[in-house]
């Protein structure tokens, strides 16, 4: 069980750290075009889970309507807390891709209401330009 003190986060606007290069993110099951890296608002840590936050909800995902309550040492289980979240899933495929957390505990009040993809679910392609 991961404790939740060692929630980081990584501001990708700030000049001081620069998580992710510009690029986009893709499913990492069907490869469907997800969004570009400039509507990432934050890039979180815990133990050896990404979390990456976007500003803004996107089309080429779908959230559940279906609330889960996630219970430390359950099945859902993935932050080590208390919350209740929807899952947020490719819109082409399926698979999930993240969780929508619509209650937590204090420690984990900056995850709130914030689209969150998990890094091992997605394919990540940097920009590049042919000259």
């Amino acid at each position: 069980m991961r404790s939740s003190s060692e929630l980081k986060a990584y501001d990708s606007n700030s000049k001081n750290t620069a998580p992710l290069p510009n690029g986009i993110l893709q499913c990492g099951k069907c490869w469907s075009f997800i969004t570009t890296t400039s509507r990432v608002q934050n890039v979180y840590s815990c133990s050896n889970l990404i979390l990456i936050g976007l500003s803004e909800s996107v089309p080429s995902v779908c959230i559940s309507s279906e609330k889960q309550l996630c219970v430390p040492g359950d099945q859902y289980d993935s932050l080590g807390e208390l919350s209740v979240f929807q899952n947020v899933a490719c819109r082409s495929c399926c698979v999930n891709l993240g969780r929508l957390y619509l209650a937590t505990t204090p420690q984990l009040d900056l995850l709130r209401n914030i689209p969150l993809l998990h890094e091992h679910a997605l394919q990540y392609q940097v920009e590049y330009c042919l000259k």
